[in-house]
């Protein structure tokens, strides 16, 4: 293995959707299971840069049927929500000497520039596969074919916290490991 693909959110940020929504599930009583679907359904939009953080809010609070104005939220993830998990950037910079690092991530760019910006995350990667940049997000299978591009399958290995987009990585043949928490990767490259 020469190359370690990293997702952002819920491996090396804190999951800032989940805490979010469960946030705004629980305060404005919403079943959270809605609160996730809809939130699904615009985050798509948001993370392949179709639509803007504006539309992003405003569509996701219509749908929930919450009535409060968009701006009370815009700035959440800003505020409360874009963390660091703890521990992670000295295990990225130990992996960036033996490794090539690559991320590989559904976000959006305006919480993804954020997030760089405060915790220079990126001078630990090589290459950055975004989908706000490819308009596409790792389920549909482009980020990984455009990593093949530059590197090879069995060179891969690809760290996520959701399985689905583990499988669609191993339909193009990049092994990959399923993110619990820093101290179990930690311990895998020990």
């Amino acid at each position: 293995m020469k190359v370690i693909l990293f997702d952002i959110g819920g491996v090396i940020c804190e999951d800032i959707e989940k805490h979010m929504m469960k946030s705004i599930s629980e305060e404005y009583k919403i079943d959270y299971s809605l609160v996730m679907e809809v939130r699904g359904k615009w985050w798509d939009l948001y993370a392949c840069n179709k639509i803007s953080e504006e539309e992003y809010w405003k569509g996701f609070l219509k749908d929930v049927g919450i009535e409060d104005d968009y701006s009370k939220f815009v700035n959440l993830p800003y505020k409360k929500y874009i963390k660091l998990k703890e521990s992670m950037l000295p295990l990225l910079e130990k992996l960036s000497k033996k490794y090539k690092l690559f991320i590989v991530s559904d976000h959006s760019i305006n919480w993804w520039n954020f997030a760089n910006e405060k915790f220079k995350i990126s001078q630990y990667f090589e290459e950055e596969f975004f989908s706000f940049n490819y308009k596409s997000l790792k389920s549909e299978g482009k980020l990984f074919e455009e990593i093949l591009k530059k590197v090879k399958k069995e060179d891969c290995l690809f760290i996520d916290n959701s399985r689905e987009n583990l499988k669609v990585a191993e339909k193009f043949g990049i092994e990959g490991v399923y993110f619990e928490n820093v101290e179990e990767l930690r311990e895998l490259f020990s």
